[in-house]
């Protein structure tokens, strides 16, 4: 018995690393990712450490200050100690995500 090739229709038209790269955009699309955010990954790489700090620092700052005002807003009856308290309990509980 000879081992024949299947009919040219039941040949996939594309190549394996084309259906890779296929599966691939599917996943990161899934997620959410978008082509543009290469562009995004390229500016990130080419800035200095001390600039990347920067904004991280500037972004948690802007966190603390949103947690802080919230928290005066749902409890105005709390002290500075109180509010720094419950601060400093909510940022500690949010490094374990």
């Amino acid at each position: 018995m000879t081992d024949s090739l299947p009919p040219e229709s039941l040949i996939p038209d594309t190549s394996p690393t084309e259906d890779i790269a296929a599966e691939a955009a599917r996943m990161l699309r899934e997620i959410g990712w978008e082509p543009s955010h290469l562009q995004q990954i390229r500016v990130y790489a080419g800035m200095k450490p001390a600039r990347k700090i920067e904004i991280m620092l500037r972004f948690r700052n802007g966190q603390v200050q949103a947690l802080r005002k919230r928290l005066q807003r749902e409890h105005p009856e709390w002290t500075a100690t109180e509010l720094a308290f419950a601060m400093r309990r909510r940022l500690e509980m949010s490094k374990g995500r």
